[in-house]
């Protein structure tokens, strides 16, 4: 019995010695990252860094965090932020985002605030930390702006994980219940009322490939851009509006997209009504667009309903044969 105490002791002591060496060699490193941050002239402060969880996990809370990126000029706020992870598996680890958080550019300020923002993440097991696999669950977010619009969602799930056989595409699936948009685009949209206040319905299934892999260099170098978005399905339902796409696209180093999407709504001039409020159409050619589109619906037999292509060429996008203007580029800052 005494030599079995004795291995327990032992045993006991090893562990809390890989513990203690595992915790103080994590938060060197997360100092160190913060510290190199700083060099490149970021912003990257906190008030505190601890990790706790003896002895079976890794524990780390970082409190009054603040980081901004020079290049791109995105900055982000957050009281609190939590890593969790078993000691025995520190590249599996729980994201926990706390109630009230800020993410800023030069173009406005959001204000996010929660009743759960979680993430499970998996990582590489090696220095370039690949993500893998995460998945995320959303509950009661509000999207406040400094440009005077809301938005929330009641729940949402997101997920992505690598492809098979890839390092840098990935398979992306998000939906979500209760989804209210933003009150200016409402107000500018719904001159009739007819609309409920929150979306019944939004999905996404799609594999979106990148130029590099999303990795520590995403956040400390550069983001990947995106090359290719396969898109099973996109599909929204919002009171009597409907709307559902699929398609394919690649993306060109200046991040124009070349491919087409099918599209298939109703009711679809008031979808008109929120491309036009959202800038994705210009104003002065819309009524040149709705005319166009009456003809194409016509073909279908029913003067709400539209089934049509989405067509990205040289640039340029169109909807069915009717040009719209430029196509949109797809850049990450």
């Amino acid at each position: 019995m005494r030599i079995l105490g004795m291995i327990v002791v032992l045993a006991v002591a090893g562990w809390g010695g890989y513990w203690y060496l595992g915790k103080s060699a994590y938060e060197a490193g997360l100092e160190q990252w913060f510290e190199d941050r700083r060099t490149e002239g970021w912003v990257a402060d906190y008030a505190d860094l601890a990790t706790g969880g003896f002895p079976s996990r890794f524990d780390t809370e970082i409190t009054a965090l603040e980081l901004a990126d020079p290049e791109t000029g995105v900055a982000w706020q957050a009281p609190m932020f939590r890593v969790e992870s078993a000691s025995a598996s520190p590249t599996e680890i729980d994201v926990v985002w706390p109630s009230e958080q800020v993410i800023a550019s030069p173009e406005e300020r959001v204000t996010i605030l929660s009743e759960e923002m979680r993430a499970g993440v998996r990582f590489a097991p090696n220095t370039s930390l690949a993500l893998e696999t995460m998945d995320a669950t959303l509950d009661q977010v509000v999207l406040q702006s400094s440009e005077g619009w809301e938005s929330a969602v009641e729940s949402g799930v997101f997920t992505t994980r690598l492809d098979e056989g890839s390092t840098t595409a990935h398979v992306i699936n998000f939906s979500a219940t209760g989804v209210t948009p933003g009150t200016q685009l409402v107000e500018v949209i719904d001159t009739s009322d007819i609309l409920p206040d929150a979306l019944e319905t939004l999905q996404l299934d799609m594999t979106a490939d990148f130029d590099a892999p999303w990795d520590r260099a995403a956040i400390e170098e550069r983001r990947p851009q995106p090359t290719a978005f396969d898109l099973r399905l996109a599909k929204a339902q919002w009171g009597p509006l409907e709307l559902s796409a699929v398609g394919a696209v690649t993306v060109d180093a200046d991040g124009r997209p070349e491919g087409s999407i099918d599209i298939k709504a109703t009711e679809w001039r008031e979808m008109l009504k929120m491309a036009v409020a959202g800038g994705v159409i210009p104003e002065e050619i819309a009524p040149t667009i709705e005319r166009g589109l009456e003809l194409v619906a016509g073909f279908s037999g029913s003067s709400t309903s539209l089934n049509t292509t989405l067509n990205f060429r040289g640039g340029l996008m169109s909807v069915g044969p009717i040009p719209v203007g430029p196509a949109p580029v797809l850049r990450l800052r």
